[in-house]
């Protein structure tokens, strides 16, 4: 099955690498060597990454010649789901009982986000728990003595 006028292998074993390294909610930032395209230059395997997401199939945060911030969208997902579906798919009509396309619509939403904190949010974030924590003993502390003493 043909899945767009323009896909071809490469680009489809690029969306299912990125899908095994990414997940399907998250970007990452890879080196090129962890996408296992042996015998594809670094410039080669840059424009096909930059092509595969101006085509809607991966985020792309950054990239340049050491590294690469990607991971997988709705559309990309999709692709890949019906490729695994279609290399599962059932020998014999018996075996088949319901059809395991996703269709795109059905794709789980990507967030995409950092995966590390800056140590200045982490910083934030650790003070802001530390005063949520206070303020919630004070409270419960409040209340059990209001109990206690009424």
């Amino acid at each position: 099955m043909c899945y767009t006028a323009t896909m071809d292998t490469m680009t489809l074993s690029l969306l299912e690498k990125i899908y095994v390294l990414c997940g399907d909610s998250a970007v990452r930032i890879l080196d090129y060597a962890e996408l296992g395209m042996d015998g594809v230059s670094v410039a080669e395997l840059m424009t096909l990454i930059k092509e595969t997401s101006q085509m809607g199939y991966l985020v792309l945060k950054y990239i340049d010649h050491q590294s690469v911030c990607v991971g997988i969208s709705p559309a990309g997902l999709s692709l890949v789901l019906k490729k695994q579906a279609e290399s599962h798919a059932p020998s014999t009509p018996e075996q088949a009982e319901t059809p395991a396309v996703v269709e795109e619509s059905e794709a789980p939403a990507v967030v995409p986000c950092g995966a590390k904190l800056s140590g200045k949010q982490f910083a934030t974030l650790a003070a802001l728990s530390v005063v949520g924590g206070l303020i919630g003993g004070a409270v419960v502390a409040l209340v059990l003595w209001l109990v206690l003493m009424v």
